[in-house]
């Protein structure tokens, strides 16, 4: 299945979550201040419980999608589990060390530049 660049359901909802992530900015500033109605208060517990629930859908839509359409879905869903839980795999950090006016990026040259000394 191949998506278009404009795709009206996806980028509806991600209007739809750009203007609720601004209204809630709002009601969270509104819900510091002190002189707030039982009625405000519960409107803005209320509306944060049906924001988080609108991020948890989009973002599990988009983890599925991902995966659908992935050539290798194993490997892609825990790409997903790992992007969720915060893991990074060792191939997505780029360190560069810099010893002696001499850049090492290669973590085995390191290694090997290490035992030398």
């Amino acid at each position: 299945m191949y998506l278009l660049p404009y795709h009206p359901i996806k980028d509806g909802l991600r209007k739809g979550i750009k203007n609720s992530s601004k209204k809630m900015g709002l009601l969270n500033s509104l819900n510091k201040q002190q002189n707030l109605t039982e009625y405000t208060k519960l409107y803005i517990a209320r509306y944060k419980t049906l924001y988080k629930r609108a991020i948890r859908e989009a973002k599990r839509r988009d983890n599925d999608n991902y995966i659908l359409h992935a050539q290798n879905k194993s490997k892609s869903m825990w790409r997903v589990i790992h992007k969720e839980t915060g893991k990074t795999s060792p191939q997505d950090r780029d360190i560069i060390i810099v010893r002696n006016s001499e850049e090492v990026s290669n973590p085995g040259k390191l290694q090997h530049k290490t035992k030398i000394l």
